[in-house]
């Protein structure tokens, strides 16, 4: 494997039923980001089968990284980087960021976070499970809380909606041009393209 600059891992649940969940913008963020880099998605490598994972190598603002997207279901997002790390220890001094549902965040807007707390997220409490540690960057994709009573375990397993798929574009690409400043170290442009 060449040197890897940076692992991508987003976060969601695997299967059809989920694919277009607001649970799964993690995974929507990484298979745009890959199909416009050409970078194909494998799950049946040694390392994709370690770290439970499909993972897509390819090139990205001049950097080489590794996305991967975790198979375990969200609750378990940690299993992926345990077996990855196992596997390709060196990955470990790569920068790693996540890509998650936030629905603290208005939907439409993204938050760009180093470190911190897990703000009840499932994945992430999985994440720092295994790391041990909060240290590393998230991006919060807005998702929004449910109107009227709706659970919000219901709520983040729906669908995205006809009228948000134009908005969700948007947020998405909006996330790869934060994502390309976040990998050049231009962390106040990233926050500023952000919002």
């Amino acid at each position: 494997m060449p040197h890897v600059d940076a692992v991508l891992v987003g976060l969601g649940n695997p299967g059809s039923k989920y694919l277009m969940t607001r649970h799964n913008v993690g995974f929507l963020f990484l298979d745009v980001l890959a199909q416009e880099n050409h970078g194909s998605w494998d799950s049946s490598s040694a390392l994709a089968k370690k770290a439970k994972s499909e993972i897509s190598e390819f090139k990205f603002a001049g950097k080489n990284v590794l996305a991967i997207k975790p198979m375990t279901f969200m609750n378990l997002s940690g299993e992926a980087l345990e077996g990855l790390f196992q596997k390709q220890p060196k990955l470990k001094h790569a920068k790693l960021i996540a890509f998650h549902d936030e629905v603290d965040i208005p939907f439409k807007q993204l938050r760009i976070k180093d470190g911190g707390g897990d703000a009840g997220h499932n994945g992430l409490k999985d994440i720092r499970r295994v790391l041990g540690h909060g240290n590393y960057t998230r991006f919060r994709i807005g998702v929004g809380r449910p109107q009227g009573r709706m659970e919000l375990a219901d709520y983040v397993l729906q669908n995205f909606s006809k009228e948000e798929q134009d908005p969700l574009i948007e947020v998405l690409s909006r996330t790869a041009d934060s994502l390309e400043l976040v990998l050049q170290d231009k962390w106040n442009e990233a926050q500023a393209r952000a919002k």
